[in-house]
């Protein structure tokens, strides 16, 4: 499954830990009761965009960058919550 989430609070380990909350474990995340790691140890969790300000003209800057597994009808869907 893809999941589009927006972090509201910022707060350290926020998406991880309310997945975990409802049962949606991140594959991989152990710390948050995935039940074995990935060969890796690496979780599943990749952050697609990002926006803030840049910090001397204080104007946003928006990163995307998108997964290679990610196909160009997925990332189509997934642009409005990236603004």
């Amino acid at each position: 499954y893809i999941l589009c989430v927006k972090p509201v609070t910022g707060r350290f380990h926020q998406i991880r830990a309310q997945l975990s909350k409802i049962g949606s474990t991140i594959i991989g995340d152990v710390k948050y009761g995935y039940p074995t790691p990935i060969r890796n140890k690496s979780i599943h969790l990749h952050a697609v965009g990002i926006t803030f300000l840049h910090p001397v003209k204080q104007e946003p800057l928006r990163i995307i960058c998108a997964p290679d597994w990610l196909n160009q009808a997925e990332m189509d869907a997934l642009s409005g919550y990236l603004s």
